[in-house]
């Protein structure tokens, strides 16, 4: 935290990105479309990292996510 605090300087937007490489979707193919998706867990960290790291700082005032299903559609999967 320290280190991040020191070398990036002040705070004033976080962008988090995630992907996944395609055969991936077969391994969570399970989990798809289910109120406990994999991204439930996964995307908490973007928010729990700037947490941390702003610890007594500031704190997230607004938080929005998009998403694509179109590869997952191509392999049957629901999402």
């Amino acid at each position: 935290r320290d280190r991040a605090r020191s070398q990036l300087g002040n705070f004033q937007y976080l962008y988090g990105y995630m992907s996944q490489p395609k055969f991936q979707l077969d391994t969570f193919k399970a989990w798809a479309g289910k109120s406990s998706d994999i991204s439930y867990y996964l995307n908490s960290h973007h928010i729990d990292f700037a947490e941390w790291t702003l610890a007594n700082i500031a704190r997230p005032v607004r938080v929005t996510a998009t998403s694509s299903t179109g590869v997952a559609k191509e392999r049957g999967i629901d999402t």
